[in-house]
């Protein structure tokens, strides 16, 4: 399991580890998933970023860790 946002310190946490927690990549191989994780680009966002806009593509897939995104 991943740690929860209770400090807003939050440990490091490989790519890996967060494929392996998401239930949807579960059918996927073990190399699959380390090729997964090689893509991973860590993007630290604060409150209020605004991280797309409505009807936006974004050019890749999005996997939040900790927080909420709001539709506006």
């Amino acid at each position: 399991d991943l740690p929860s946002e209770e400090t807003g310190n939050l440990p490091e946490v490989t790519p890996i580890k967060l494929i392996n927690a998401i239930p949807v990549f579960s059918a996927l191989t073990d190399n699959e998933k380390e090729a997964l994780a090689a893509t991973v680009t860590v993007r630290p966002y604060r409150k209020g970023d605004i991280i797309a806009r409505q009807g936006e593509m974004l050019p890749s897939l999005m996997i939040v860790r900790t927080g909420i995104i709001v539709r506006e």
